[in-house]
């Protein structure tokens, strides 16, 4: 996903999700710094995806203008009764491309996207309107995959105080047995990935793995919540694709390396960090073991992240052999190989077999 990076962001959220910035934040965290000004910044573009500047449209519909951003938002203590409430009250929609948010994301994934505009539409519409001059997909994705953050780690530790990682998947909190900042970091994945995907996916390996290794919070919770980011607005990416009358929002030939692509990346650093907690770091990798809540949640997001895999392939580079969501192929192909799910096998997590795949994803 491409991350905006702020000069005022929260200490608290970059250590935990090891992001790059995070528009909105986070007040009332128990670590050292804990506030953040509602300031306004500049954002720049940290990751090679296409810009939703210039994203151009059909004849037909041209996207919607977005609003000036203004400052951030800060999510305190007094907003975890709209973030838990079930059902989620709808929001007041002001201004045309706050409409265009909430009609986009309600008609293409409303259980997950629209879910999340509606617990906190100002920390989406803020993303949207800072990733550039119209409500694109990128903008979209962007907006949906930032403030599932912001809610995991409201759930996880300002509304519940108790550091036990939840997640927000489809409407449903996942309550997981992992406390936040008790397991190995996940740098551990750079004793085992293959350099040859170091070199590949190397901005996003860097971004996660690599550049987070000071970061003692940036451990498995924190893994697993990047992971649910990327699988929650990749839903809403192959959606839209999918969707004729949304092409407006995108543009065909073009390469996109957004929700999607990271869903698979992650995927993989999930493999490879169990590999590497089995071999180095045997506490952690007992902990999760004999964590039936998240290793319950580990097959929520594997079973969802290869049901959108199979819905994305036909808008896919794998499938177009030019423009479209990237879908690393050589990523891909480790994620399928024997070493790898025979990690997800040792924790009983059902998935899909290599052959499953012959003629879509790996030919």
């Amino acid at each position: 996903m491409r991350k905006l990076e702020l000069a005022t962001s929260i200490a608290a959220i970059v250590a935990t999700f090891a992001l790059v910035g995070c528009g909105g934040g986070i007040a009332g965290a128990d670590d050292a710094a804990t506030t953040k000004t509602a300031t306004t910044t500049t954002p720049t573009t940290t990751t090679p995806e296409p810009d939703p500047v210039q994203e151009t449209s059909e004849p037909a519909k041209n996207p919607v203008p977005t609003e000036p951003a203004g400052p951030g938002v800060t999510l305190t203590l007094t907003d975890c009764p709209r973030i838990t409430t079930s059902p989620v009250p709808a929001p007041v929609i002001t201004g045309a491309d706050m409409q265009e948010v909430s009609n986009v994301l309600s008609a293409q994934d409303a259980a997950h996207s629209f879910d999340v505009f509606q617990r906190s539409s100002a920390e989406v519409m803020w993303w949207v309107r800072s990733s550039g001059r119209a409500v694109t997909l990128g903008a979209l994705g962007t907006g949906v995959h930032e403030t599932n953050h912001v809610i995991d780690f409201l759930l996880s530790s300002i509304c519940s105080g108790d550091r036990y990682a939840r997640y927000l998947l489809d409407g449903q909190v996942h309550l997981t047995g992992t406390r936040m900042g008790e397991t190995a970091n996940r740098v551990i994945v750079d004793s085992t990935y293959p350099a040859a995907l170091k070199a590949s996916r190397a901005v996003r390996f860097n971004t996660y793995i690599t550049e987070t290794a000071d970061n003692p919070r940036n451990d498995f919770s924190s893994l697993l919540e990047e992971l649910n980011a990327y699988a929650g607005a990749a839903a809403l990416e192959a959606s839209v694709r999918d969707t004729p009358a949304m092409s407006y929002l995108y543009t065909a030939d073009a390469m996109s390396d957004e929700n999607i692509g990271g869903m698979v990346d992650f995927m993989l650093f999930m493999q490879h960090y169990l590999l590497a907690a089995r071999s180095s770091s045997p506490l952690t990798y007992s902990a999760i073991q004999g964590q039936p809540d998240t290793l319950a949640f580990m097959q929520v997001l594997w079973t969802r992240a290869e049901s959108v895999l199979v819905r994305a392939y036909p808008r896919s580079t794998s499938a177009t052999g030019k423009g479209g969501t990237v879908v690393p192929a050589d990523v891909f192909a480790e994620i399928y190989s024997p070493k790898m799910l025979s990690e997800l096998d040792a924790l009983g997590i059902k998935h899909k077999a290599a052959a499953d795949w012959v003629g879509t994803y790996l030919r």
